[in-house]
């Protein structure tokens, strides 16, 4: 599950205009009709803020061509921009904008004022370039949904298609209706690494909910002989893309359940016309796996900017807490 400290923008100041609960309804009503990933959705973002988030847009002539999601957050004088829990990308997303460079910068300019912004941009947007708030050194893996499986199987080393044959010899693949599974699940196996898991269940139990009375969730998992689980996953799922977003295993003894399920997951994706996206981690180990999958790395945005030197001591004060 990545835990994300992304990046963004300016000191801006408030628009004074533009009246915020109205767009929020314009930029809901919209999306309706118009693709966005799920990370974008009110019913995502409802589920997972623990402050109120909002949106604000830029149009052209009358049509909508560019909106950023963000969730503003207050402690005692400092106001701040940050990912919410559980929510991989928030920031601009395009609708065939005539210049996405100027939708960018009148979207961060009306953004309401704040001391801090830090935020992971999705990674199906164009790359901006030439902007000192902006790192473009984050990557996951994709596969397109063009992507043909024969082709990507004897792209896989011969290492690693023993790996899912052997892994499909020995292991039981299925699917998982209980969300309390795979939270009780991933929650053993943080205990046994004896490491803190970052990710509150209940935010977790309440997305589950929206997401499943949706259809677009997925949990799997492979049980050995004994029936013991070694492997689960919890996939999310829209209409363009299938999302890789948590997974655990055990390290008791040496499995290939992570193999074969995310191999499934992908033929099953590649046949119903979705991309994959791997949501990879930065962490070597975890880069190195899925890997040998033979998606193609995607580069990701993160933006961060604050007011002043004291509120970056505070975040980096923060950030090497979290990493204790």
């Amino acid at each position: 599950m990545r835990n994300i400290l992304a990046i963004n923008s300016l000191f801006c100041r408030q628009n004074e205009s533009i009246d915020l609960s109205t767009t929020k309804e314009k930029y809901i009503s919209f999306i309706k009709e118009n693709y966005v990933p799920i990370f974008y959705r009110d019913i995502y973002l409802d589920a997972v803020c623990d402050s109120a988030w909002d949106v604000v847009l830029y149009e052209e002539k009358g049509q909508i061509e560019g909106a950023y999601i963000y969730m503003l957050k207050q402690k005692m004088l400092l106001k701040y921009i940050v990912q919410p829990q559980l929510c991989p990308y928030t920031g601009p997303i395009y609708f065939n904008p005539s210049d996405s460079k100027k939708a960018f910068h009148h979207l961060v300019e009306t953004l309401p004022k704040h001391h801090l912004i830090i935020q992971d941009y999705f990674h199906n947007i164009p790359l901006l370039e030439n902007d000192v708030h902006t790192q473009t050194n984050k990557h996951t893996y994709v596969l397109e949904s063009t992507t043909n499986e024969e082709e990507l199987w004897q792209r896989q080393s011969s290492t690693h298609r023993r790996i899912i044959r052997k892994a499909e010899k020995e292991l039981k693949y299925e699917v998982e209706d209980d969300i309390n599974v795979f939270l009780e699940f991933v929650s053993g196996t943080f205990e046994k690494r004896k490491k803190h898991n970052p990710n509150d269940p209940r935010v977790f139990q309440q997305l589950d909910e929206k997401l499943l009375e949706k259809g677009m969730r997925k949990i799997v998992k492979c049980t050995n002989d004994n029936n013991l689980v070694v492997a689960m996953c919890y996939f999310m799922k829209d209409e363009q893309w299938t999302y890789n977003f948590a997974n655990s295993v055990i390290e008791d003894y040496r499995h290939y359940g992570m193999n074969l399920i995310l191999w499934n997951e992908i033929k099953d994706t590649l046949a119903n016309d979705r991309s994959f996206d791997f949501e990879g981690s930065m962490i070597s180990g975890i880069d190195e796996f899925f890997k040998r999958f033979k998606g193609t790395k995607a580069m990701y945005q993160s933006r961060y900017k604050s007011s002043n030197a004291l509120v970056d001591f505070l975040v980096k004060m923060k950030t090497s807490k979290m990493n204790k």
